[in-house]
């Protein structure tokens, strides 16, 4: 089943490579995303087109740029969810001072 759909991305990028910026940014960017990266085979399918970069077929360019984009908005969209930072949610030190306080950094 997966094999097909591998097999079947990669002969679209083969015959549509204007297509190849927005397929490698698609990819990478469900790569970074938690549960969409289980449910397709993102690794195998950029690893196929980084052959057929490797081959000439392709331009290595926009293929880098598609997946370097596409991996800054999957890992944005990770840290924040729901248009907050996680960063805001956790707690101050001046919040647990206990902790702190054993905590040693020597």
């Amino acid at each position: 089943m997966l094999d097909g759909l591998i097999e079947t991305v990669l002969g679209f990028v083969r015959d549509n490579r204007d297509w190849a910026f927005w397929i490698a940014l698609f990819f990478a960017m469900g790569e970074t995303i938690a549960f969409i990266s289980i449910a397709i085979p993102s690794t195998a399918i950029l690893l196929g087109v980084g052959a057929l970069v490797a081959s000439g077929e392709l331009s290595l360019f926009p293929i880098w740029a598609g997946a370097s984009i596409g991996a800054v908005i999957g890992s944005a969209k990770r840290s924040l969810p729901c248009g907050r930072s996680a960063i805001i949610r956790m707690p101050s030190k001046r919040a647990m001072p206990r902790s702190v306080a054993g905590a040693s950094w020597r």
